[in-house]
């Protein structure tokens, strides 16, 4: 008889809406103030994209998270920052990567 027990060395638990659930309009909140910061942040690199765009973009995001979750992947913030420039210009912009530091802080700032 096999005794071997796996130890168990970490637990992770998605917390964000699923443990906790915001009701208090926080979540819209946070896609204004993410979008107008990347919308901003875009623009000093000459790139002019409408808060209502990227907004839509954002709403957008979420089937595409959906089926990545379902195969066990993970998405960078910068997947999404990709994903949402992508999305509200049709493929018509490429991100650079001296642009990411900046876009990168202009959308987790909503959060922290």
């Amino acid at each position: 008889m096999n005794d071997y027990k796996p130890k168990i060395k970490a637990v992770t638990l998605d917390l964000w809406e699923t443990l906790l659930l915001e009701w208090d309009g926080a979540n819209e909140q946070r896609t204004l103030i993410r979008c107008r910061n990347l919308a901003r942040a875009l623009s000093k690199f000459g790139v002019q994209i409408s808060i209502d765009q990227l907004i839509s973009a954002l709403k957008a995001m979420s089937p595409w998270l959906l089926s990545v979750w379902e195969k066990n992947r993970e998405v960078t913030h910068l997947d999404q920052i990709r994903f949402i420039v992508e999305a509200a210009t049709d493929g018509s912009v490429s991100l650079k990567e001296e642009w990411l530091n900046e876009l990168s802080s202009a959308y987790v700032s909503a959060t922290f």
